[in-house]
């Protein structure tokens, strides 16, 4: 399954989608902040991120602008949530450089359906599933 980053400062809703993302075999780690989430992609190479849009530290389109910006994460899928107008929501995230949009409130098979698309469909989540393939037990 795939590695998750999750960049959100609510402690609640980081717990509910991990839990229900661990339950499905992913594995995910937490940065409450958009700093921390920065210094986190950088060193954990997660599969997909997901950015919570509003930011005591670094506002969350800006986050996603600087993820594709830097070298080290420009090819990571990152999903951006967001509470609002779904069409809006999609054409920010769209210019700031993210793979998709999920508008707050959402379930939990909508997480799950956007990860399957992008495992299957982003040319780096697949070279991440060759690299733990041909890795040594």
């Amino acid at each position: 399954m795939a590695k998750i980053l999750l960049i959100d400062e609510n402690i609640y809703m980081c717990r509910m989608i991990k839990t229900s993302l661990i339950i499905e075999g992913h594995d995910v780690s937490i940065a409450m902040n958009g700093q921390k989430g920065l210094e986190q992609a950088r060193k954990e190479k997660p599969e997909i991120i997901f950015i919570d849009i509003i930011h005591p530290v670094s506002y969350g389109f800006e986050l996603c602008k600087l993820l594709k910006e830097s070298d080290d994460t420009k090819n990571i899928p990152v999903v951006i949530l967001k509470s609002g107008n779904e069409k809006e929501n999609r054409e920010m995230a769209k210019q700031a450089g993210a793979s998709d949009c999920l508008t707050v409130p959402f379930k939990a098979k909508e997480i799950s359906k956007i990860i399957k698309k992008l495992t299957k469909t982003s040319p780096y989540c697949k070279q991440k599933k060759k690299l733990k393939k041909s890795e040594p037990l």
